[in-house]
């Protein structure tokens, strides 16, 4: 469960490092970043963090 959990994290950072890259592009194209999307990467961001959390709890900084 921990090597799953730490690969969400993973690839949850790289979705997200991603996600911001798009909305940069979706601000200059239109000029506004829809309530919709800013409310799903905000919490996308708060789902990964609680999960390092855990993730450092359980096994500490080194992995």
């Amino acid at each position: 469960m921990i090597t799953t959990l730490r690969r969400i994290v993973y690839f949850g950072g790289l979705f997200i490092a991603l996600m911001a890259i798009v909305l940069i592009m979706i601000k200059n194209d239109i000029g506004y970043i829809p309530e919709y999307l800013s409310v799903f990467m905000l919490s996308l961001i708060f789902i990964m963090g609680v999960l390092l959390i855990f993730l450092i709890a359980k096994r500490g900084l080194g992995g």
